[in-house]
Parts: C-alpha cells; structure tokens; sequence
C-alpha cells in the first residue's frame, strides 16, 4: 500500500495527465479561483519541514472508528518526531493491521462516495415515477 501512496504523490508532482483538466486549471487559477491542487499544494508546501497535515492518516495507518482511537500505527515513513508520540505496536486497540486498517479505510471512502451519488439516482427515480404516475392518471389507467 506504501508503494501506491509514493505512486500517486509521484504522479501528483509530474502534472495531469489530461491535457483538457491542466488547460481548465490552468485558466481557473488565472481567474484566481483556488482549486484542490492549490490547497493541496499549500499542504505540501510545508512548514519546518513538515509537508503532510498527518503522516499516519497520509499512509492510511491511522483508524478513527471507535471511540478509543485514533489509532496510529508505526510504519517505516512516519517521520522520526511523530513516532515519538505512538506506542511501538503492529496492531490497533482492537487487533487490526495495517493492512486491515488501511483497506478498511479506503472501503469506507469509495462507500461514502458513492453513496452521495445514490442519493441522485433515488431523486431521478422518484421523479420517473411520479411523472409516470401522472401519465396513467392521465390516460384512464
């Protein structure tokens, strides 16, 4: 999992692949509007060296399920000062790994996300049965 997060900070650096979104960003930020990029550029940019807002939730090795969290476990990046604070430990208060915590964290984004979207499509479909229901009131049916 470390190594897709080093992929896509990578890829972050070297531009947007689509030529169409870095000509549309380019032009939002010549209007002086601040997209994600721009916040997420002031993040990197850092302070006393500090470029990420939390290592451990940066490396997906933070959970914050439960009332007893967050739970930050130690991973081979997290920067030297932040270790300081977290206990030495490979498992979370109630027994997940890394990987666990990680693909457990990441399943309840892609959740999140999508179901705000479902809340479109129950909107769209109210809509067809209403208008639906019009119709054969309408016709006699």
């Amino acid at each position: 999992m470390r190594n897709l997060l080093n992929k896509e900070k990578k890829l972050r650096k070297k531009g947007f692949a689509d030529k169409q979104i870095e000509e549309t960003v380019g032009f939002l930020r010549q209007k002086g509007v601040e997209t994600v990029w721009d916040v997420q550029a002031a993040y990197d940019s850092g302070l006393f060296g500090l470029t990420e807002r939390c290592s451990f939730g940066s490396h997906g090795l933070c959970c914050r399920n439960c009332n007893l969290g967050p739970c930050r476990l130690d991973g081979e990046d997290i920067p030297f000062h932040m270790k300081l604070a977290v206990p030495k430990t490979s498992r979370s208060t109630c027994g997940k790994t890394a990987d666990q915590i990680v693909s457990g964290m990441f399943l309840q984004t892609v959740l999140r996300g999508t179901s705000a979207h479902v809340g479109h499509a129950i909107h769209v479909a109210k809509a067809m049965i209403n208008h639906i229901q019009k119709k054969r009131n309408e016709l006699g049916i």
